[in-house]
């Protein structure tokens, strides 16, 4: 599936750098258990990337005991964006049964609002907090 610029804003979805069929995207996703890393690609490349993977290696180690190869990650990343040069990008890792997950989502690439933001702080604590 092409990414779009479309209302409905088209998603491409591979898990372990094959397409998602309905049965795997159904047992990955079910599972609720993991993390992910998020990013924007811009002209091919990713700012921070090392840290993005570095991050994703890290919170895998302590989650389920295991580090992550990055360049596989590299790999399913390239492999999902196809010909797209801007994109907005998940990594999710997730509990699969016998080992992780690694799920990989394509969006239209982010753009920044017209104005400035407005924020305002709000007091919430998330379990695993430094964990995404």
């Amino acid at each position: 599936m092409a990414v779009t610029s479309s209302p409905a804003q088209a998603v491409r979805i591979e898990i372990d750098g094959a397409a998602a069929s309905v049965d795997r995207l159904r047992a990955v996703t079910l599972g609720g258990y993991g993390h992910f890393t998020a990013m924007q690609v811009r002209d091919c490349r990713v700012r921070g990337l090392d840290r993005h993977l570095a991050r994703l290696d890290a919170a895998n180690r302590e989650m389920f005991g295991a580090g992550l190869d990055p360049a596989e990650i590299r790999s399913h990343v390239r492999h999902a964006l196809d010909d797209d040069r801007d994109a907005s990008v998940r990594v999710y890792v997730q509990d699969a049964g016998d080992r992780p997950a690694v799920m990989v989502t394509i969006r239209p690439p982010g753009g920044l609002p017209d104005r400035p933001w407005r924020l305002r702080s709000v007091p919430y604590q998330r379990p695993l907090a430094h964990l995404k």
